[in-house]
């Protein structure tokens, strides 16, 4: 048979155990109770820190996107600067070949000209008129200096001049009556050839600085 044995437990026992029952409630726990009155503010907190985290994401993409674009169009005005430069180059040694050629003046006006000069005026003529790199840089001349562009329409002018002073079928009324166009070609091919020579150098210039924008953005 068996004998329960009867067990006798303090009081003061029993009262601290229900006390560490109570002081383990998270709902009775002081630090509860002080994050509880500060959860609004914990959870703004938090939401504004997410909507930085996106708005920082955000904005260096732009960021990105742009440097990117900048860069593409520094690399483009850089290309267009550089072919325009060699075309510069090929227009002086044209125009400075009819300076230097001091037949050039009497052989235009000639009737009867010679079949060879026929084909060398010709020839002169093509080139000058084939010229797609001036082309592009007028299309483009926002991307020139203020200066620099009354420099290129003044070259294109005068090379118009030349290339239809070159046609042995117009040059018996040339010049043009515009009084500011000199009177003999190889005035206005030296004119050229000067113009040539100063875009050249500012073109020298922006290629430079264009160039170190390039090495800057990569």
């Amino acid at each position: 048979m068996l004998r329960w044995k009867k067990v006798i437990v303090p009081l003061d026992s029993i009262e601290r155990r229900m006390q560490l029952v109570r002081m383990s409630d998270p709902v009775s726990h002081p630090i509860y109770e002080v994050l509880k009155d500060f959860q609004p503010t914990l959870a703004a907190l938090i939401a504004l820190l997410a909507a930085c985290i996106a708005f920082f994401g955000a904005t260096s993409k732009t960021r990105l996107d742009k440097q990117i674009a900048r860069q593409l169009h520094e690399r483009e005005k850089l290309g267009i600067y550089q072919r325009f430069k060699y075309e510069v180059a090929l227009i002086r040694v044209l125009t400075n070949g009819m300076v230097n050629d001091k037949n050039v003046d009497r052989d235009l006006a000639k009737a009867d000209r010679s079949a060879e000069s026929r084909k060398h005026f010709a020839y002169v003529r093509r080139l000058l008129e084939e010229i797609p790199e001036t082309k592009a840089a007028w299309q483009k001349l926002e991307l020139f200096p203020t200066e620099l562009s009354d420099r290129i329409n003044l070259l294109r002018a005068r090379i118009f001049v030349i290339t239809i002073a070159l046609d042995e079928n117009i040059y018996p009324v040339f010049p043009s009556p515009d009084a500011k166009i000199p009177t003999k070609l190889s005035q206005v091919a030296a004119e050229v050839a000067s113009i040539a020579t100063d875009v050249g150098s500012e073109l020298e210039k922006l290629i430079s600085q264009t160039a170190k924008n390039v090495r800057l953005l990569n």
